[in-house]
């Protein structure tokens, strides 16, 4: 009866611990990806992106080349919390924050093929949820005077000389 018992409960902790670990899970995803992307490990992201990402990757470890080795050593030591995930059908919504700003921000995931992945593009910008960006100073259309022209006018205009 031990045995059985024994061999039970080691049955249901195996199969809590492989629920628990899904590699396809939207928080493994974005916990993986969020953690190489900040420890400039670019390669290592790729599984975890869409297509659209990987081009993105692909600048950011061109962009790499430049930072000096001792600076890569301090990025791995960042460390990346992703605090929750919010899953609407194939789209996901990852909270997270990093060692060095307490701010929470937020990464986009996708399912394409039954699989999560990082949609990461060159308009995000990894700030929190709250980030409203600056408004353009200067003028635009909203302030520019214009004043019409008649173009149903029988007469040239007249100079005001």
């Amino acid at each position: 009866m031990k045995k059985v018992l024994r061999s039970v409960s080691v049955l249901i902790i195996a199969g809590v611990l492989l629920v628990g670990c899904n590699k396809n899970s939207a928080k493994f995803v974005a916990t993986t990806w969020l953690n190489d992307f900040y420890h400039t490990d670019y390669e290592a992201a790729i599984p975890y992106s869409t297509d659209l990402t990987r081009k993105q990757l692909d600048q950011f470890a061109n962009l790499a080349s430049y930072v000096t080795d001792s600076n890569k050593k301090e990025l791995k030591k960042l460390v990346v919390t992703v605090k929750d995930v919010k899953e609407k059908g194939d789209t996901a919504i990852a909270t997270y924050i990093v060692s060095d700003n307490p701010r929470e921000q937020n990464i986009t995931l996708v399912k394409i093929n039954g699989k999560w992945l990082v949609l990461f593009t060159k308009n995000d910008s990894f700030n929190s949820a709250d980030y409203v960006p600056e408004q353009p100073t200067g003028p635009d259309s909203t302030t520019i005077n214009i004043t019409p022209v008649d173009t149903n006018a029988t007469e040239p205009a007249k100079n005001a000389d």
